[in-house]
């Protein structure tokens, strides 16, 4: 499966400032300090795999899920799958009402791509619940495929005014250096689910069930950006050394990789370019 394009643009650094390392959340720091159990795995509170088909909205698949498992996770469980399409258009209208100069009538709404950030800003509209499931899509979505003008649907207000509030936009941030796939441990330790973002090249679409996630070729010209989530690790032995590697949850249905998830290996987890355990509320 090659995408056409991706839906992720990498936050710049300065917009991530006011998040604080994963270290100094209780419960996370809690198990950082205990050590890795060995292994994790939180895909079962996730729902369906959702499949974003020929759409650049990677970014709100990723954090439905998130929404969705950390409800679950949190004992206050969702009765719908947020829909991706709803915190899309939000976040697409956020974008376009900051480019636009006061007195300037908006233009139409375009499927442009965001930043973490800028999806995580949009919790304030709420979680919407899924329209209509697009017919013949390997799982959950209600997006439509990108026209080739990029026009993207208007926010529909009666919905996003119906749906749940969820404002859980994740205030913390995994410093990605070495260190990072021992916090990605300990937040799954921790009931955490990570949300991410990296530069997906075409080696990572093509892989299979048994496969492992490696390095991303940064000059691959059909790479870009993409999010996922981490909601699983497990600790093997690598060349004669112990290794972390996590388990994503993708956004490309069932029909990729195992079952929608891959493994991915301690350089990956190492190459991200962002990690946000999805915690804001659990920092007591």
């Amino acid at each position: 499966m090659i995408l056409e394009r991706r839906g992720l643009i990498q936050s710049h650094p300065s917009r991530s400032l006011y998040r604080t390392s994963a270290e100094e959340h209780a419960v996370i720091a809690a198990a950082y300090r205990i050590g890795p159990k060995g292994s994790g795995d939180l895909s079962g509170f996730l729902g369906p795999r959702t499949d974003q088909g020929r759409s650049s909205v990677c970014f709100y698949h990723s954090k439905a899920s998130c929404q969705f498992g950390m409800a679950a996770l949190l004992g206050t469980p969702l009765l719908f799958f947020p829909s991706p399409l709803s915190g899309a258009s939000c976040t697409y209208a956020m974008v376009r009402a900051a480019a636009t100069p006061a007195g300037q009538a908006l233009p139409v709404l375009r499927d442009t791509g965001a930043q973490l950030e800028d999806a995580a800003a949009a919790d304030k509209w709420g979680v919407a619940r899924m329209g209509v499931q697009i017919a013949g899509r390997d799982g959950v979505s209600d997006v439509p495929d990108d026209p080739a003008d990029g026009t993207f649907p208007e926010p529909d207000l009666s919905q996003i005014v119906a749906g749940a509030s969820f404002p859980m936009s994740g205030e913390y941030k995994i410093v990605v250096n070495d260190n990072a796939p021992k916090m990605l441990a300990a937040s799954i330790d921790a009931n955490t689910l990570v949300w991410n973002g990296f530069f997906c090249d075409s080696a990572f679409e093509r892989l299979g069930a048994n496969d492992v996630a490696g390095v991303p070729d940064p000059s691959d010209p059909n790479g870009g950006g993409h999010a996922t989530l981490y909601c699983g690790y497990r600790i093997v032995p690598r060349n004669g050394i112990q290794k972390i590697e996590g388990l994503k949850a993708n956004s490309w249905g069932k029909g990729w990789a195992m079952n929608g998830l891959i493994w991915c290996s301690e350089e990956h987890i190492m190459a991200e370019w962002e990690m946000w355990p999805f915690a804001a509320k659990r920092a007591t």
